[in-house]
């Protein structure tokens, strides 16, 4: 019969507990840490304002210190006055725009929700009387240069004082006008039968003939290598002038094209409509600098003959009217296609520009007894 000594099998088993406790002890567990709270934006308040309007915005892994966050509103840059790791208060920029709230710290961004930037106007007459007004255009200096079909047709050059004065001796039915880097000024002068010219007129009042051809043009436009584009309500199209002259067609099968405007990047936007009887039939078109065509906006009351303007933020502002219906409009145009009323308060609104600080300036025109006249319209937001 086997027999096993009891005092040795308690000592086995003693070595062993020992061994297991051992082990238990210079082996420990890692430690669980909650993950570090990522940079977020859950909310802000007020989604809507003007600018300078106080806006708090809530989230997670804010920097505590201001010069550690940047906030942006529609890509323009706010002021932080106060921050925390949960919330930031800023400060809508000036001509911000609607868009989306973005906040940068530490390398890392957090985009929101958009916030609606508000402007409220006041319309106050800048200049007049004119006789059958029709296209505006602004240069660097905020000088407006004002067509009107009075007479045998006029150029007018109005300050920012709202001074004005002849530009220069008449041109017959002055349409579309633009300007280059150089201050030049260039006008379609519309000479039925012949078709549309074009002239420069320079700084010191002198013109010349840049171009003639049988095609029917309005609004015009300007480049920064010096190509013209010219809106071809007969051709249905929208043509290019190279700077020495030369037509070609940039973009075809558009319908009663008017309004021209290019942005900083090259890009053309359009008024069309393809009935100028309907309150809805009017689209803004934007051409890439190759050509290609998207629609930025729909909807809209156009006519043959409309005008269109850009801010420093990509906005665009476009008169809108139709000789079917009373009413009229000047709106805005947000880069995401939000479409804003900016007023109601014209006749007929024409031509449009926008000044550097952000104020509009439109052409009303008002049918009255057997004359059309019409006064220039300044737009200032508060």
């Amino acid at each position: 019969m086997l027999t096993i000594n009891q005092n040795y099998s308690t000592g086995l088993l003693l070595a062993a507990l020992s061994l297991a406790a051992c082990s238990k002890h210079s082996t420990p567990p890692s430690p669980t840490h909650p993950a570090p709270p990522f940079l977020s934006i859950t909310g802000f308040s007020p989604t809507n304002g003007p600018d300078s309007t106080t806006v708090t915005i809530t989230g997670t892994a804010f920097n505590p210190t201001l010069a550690g966050d940047s906030v942006y509103f529609n890509g323009k840059q706010a002021r932080v006055v106060n921050a925390t790791d949960s919330t930031l208060i800023a400060i809508v920029p000036e001509l911000a725009g609607t868009g989306n709230v973005v906040v940068k710290t530490n390398g890392n961004n957090a985009t929101g929700d958009i916030f609606t930037y508000d402007t409220t106007w006041r319309v106050t007459e800048f200049a007049g009387q004119f006789v059958v007004p029709q296209y505006l255009s602004i240069d660097v200096n905020s000088n407006l240069y004002l067509t009107a079909l009075g007479g045998y047709g006029d150029i007018y050059k109005i300050t920012p004082q709202g001074d004005t004065g002849s530009l220069l001796s008449p041109l017959p039915s002055p349409e579309g006008t633009t300007i280059d880097a150089a201050g030049n000024i260039y006008v379609v002068s519309r000479q039925s039968p012949q078709g549309s010219s074009i002239y420069m007129i320079t700084q010191f009042g002198t013109s010349a003939m840049v171009r003639t051809d049988s095609n029917d043009l309005s609004g015009l436009v300007i480049d920064a290598n010096g190509n013209i584009y010219g809106a071809d309500l007969m051709n249905r199209s929208i043509d290019k002038i190279n700077p020495q002259g030369q037509v070609s067609t940039f973009a075809s099968n558009i319908e009663n094209p008017s309004g021209l405007v290019l942005d900083n990047n090259g890009n053309l936007y359009a008024t069309s409509t393809n009935n100028a009887y309907s309150a809805t039939a009017g689209v803004i078109l934007k051409f890439s600098p190759t050509g290609s065509m998207t629609t930025v906006a729909s909807g809209l009351m156009l006519s043959a003959q409309n005008g269109i303007a850009i801010d420093p933020n990509n906005n665009l502002y476009v008169t809108c009217y139709s000789p079917e219906f009373p009413t009229s409009a000047v709106v805005k145009i947000t880069p995401a296609g939000i479409i804003d009323t900016v007023s109601t308060s014209f006749h007929i609104p024409l031509g449009i520009a926008v000044d550097r600080t952000g104020n509009l300036f439109v052409v009303d025109v008002n049918p009255m007894g057997d004359g059309i006249y019409g006064t220039l319209s300044k737009l200032m937001w508060h």
